[in-house]
């Protein structure tokens, strides 16, 4: 999964990985493969603060498939946990 990370895959493409490596669900393949450093996911998550704000409001998750949504969603729950 960073190889698809790095190629900064769109969500359809991803999909397509995650089922290349036979899952199902894309969850799968991102809790199993889908380490991202803490540093980076720091670096990560303020650029999507930022970008959220310029975008005036618009649904930046719009075009996320619905598990990678579920999979982010639980990860910030696990980290305020």
């Amino acid at each position: 999964m960073q190889v698809a990370f790095r190629k900064q895959l769109d969500p359809e493409a991803l999909k397509a990985w995650s089922q290349n490596l036979g899952h199902e669900d894309l969850a799968t393949s991102l809790n199993g493969y889908g380490t991202v450093q803490d540093q980076r996911t720091s670096e990560i998550m303020a650029g999507l603060a930022a970008t959220e704000s310029e975008e005036n409001g618009a649904d930046a998750n719009g075009d996320l498939p619905p598990e990678m949504l579920a999979w982010m969603e639980e990860q910030v729950r696990r980290r305020k946990g």
